[in-house]
């Protein structure tokens, strides 16, 4: 019998295998997080969405319920003779109108609402609440860019660090490796079985050092140039990631601050819009009916309402988009 032992003490491409499995790791957990980051970003969007087209379907059906009220003035008008059909079919196609704009606004927030349960990994069909308040954050300039605070900057880096580590672990599968080597057994001798069970056993063993030196190769050369190549690989498309979202970075920055000037603009317009509206209505109320005017103001009304709170839209998704490109909270 006899038992065996070798303990690696000088093994350069053991070590540079245990680096790269860290590597290996850490690159596995930032592909994670970044998934994350995208996860989390179209949430956000997805849940502004939601709250900004709620409040646009419930302002269509506030002006719905507003004029549904004054259709059925104008239907008491009729019945009694005193407005001829003319001006009841302008009345119901009016409010006719404002179910459409209601129901195409209740279509918008419905979609908006299964598209917020779908990247919240939540049951599509099951009820879920959100709040009725919310605020538009308010446009500030954003700070200096920072390459380092892109969110895949991380991943192009590990990319880098582990093509490096497998170009060392080529480069030292030639370098020598020290082993410290030892065994220890006994033997025994005899010409019958029972002289074995006697004491004619002999003990041996031995301890050292070896030393393997790798003969030079082809091959091994072809793969540190092959990983070289890699390297190089790697560092251009880093190179080329960091300028073209510097690039989009940039032009998000701009859109967004072009997005909040043209939110102040729509928000007058709407204003603007909103007041005729009331007071087309009131002369409606008092007798004064001009229902062509109306409908003609009412239309302009919806228009200047889609426009604001798609302009709300928009602001939102560059707001989100920036906040992502350089993880801002």
């Amino acid at each position: 019998y006899r038992v065996g032992m070798s303990w690696k003490i000088f093994d350069i491409e053991a070590i540079n295998k245990i680096k790269l499995s860290v590597l290996l790791k850490k690159s596995s957990e930032t592909k994670t997080s970044i998934f994350l980051k995208i996860i989390k970003k179209n949430v956000t969007l997805a849940f502004y969405s939601t709250q900004i087209y709620r409040e646009k379907m419930n302002l269509a059906k506030k002006q719905l319920d507003d004029y549904n009220l004054i259709h059925n003035l104008i239907f008491e008008q009729f019945k009694n003779g005193l407005i001829d059909k003319i001006v009841y079919n302008q009345s119901k196609n009016i409010l006719i109108n404002c179910q459409s704009h209601y129901l195409l606004d209740e279509q918008e927030y419905q979609a908006s609402l299964l598209n917020l349960k779908f990247w919240m990994g939540y049951p599509l069909l099951k009820e879920i609440i959100i709040p009725e308040n919310y605020n538009i954050p308010v446009y500030l300039s954003q700070a200096s860019f920072s390459y380092e605070q892109l969110p895949e900057y991380k991943e192009y880096e590990n990319e880098i660090l582990i093509s490096k580590q497998y170009r060392k672990i080529a480069m030292s599968s030639l370098s020598p490796k020290v082993s410290l080597n030892g065994s220890y057994g006994q033997k025994g001798f005899g010409a019958t079985p029972s002289e074995l069970l006697g004491n004619k056993w002999y003990p041996s063993g031995y301890i050292g050092i070896s030393i393997n030196f790798p003969l030079f190769s082809m091959k091994d050369i072809r793969v540190i140039n092959k990983h070289n190549t890699m390297i190089q690989h790697k560092i251009f498309r880093m190179n080329s990631y960091l300028e073209t979202q510097k690039k989009e970075f940039l032009s998000v920055s701009m859109k967004l601050k072009n997005s909040w000037k043209k939110i102040k603009l729509k928000r007058e317009q709407y204003k603007n819009s909103e007041e005729s509206l009331l007071l087309s209505i009131e002369k409606v109320k008092e007798g004064i009916i001009d229902l062509t005017l109306l409908q003609s103001i009412q239309s302009e009304f919806f228009a200047r309402k889609d426009e604001l709170y798609n302009s709300y839209i928009e602001y939102m998704k560059h707001y989100i988009d920036v906040k992502y490109l350089q993880e801002y909270e």
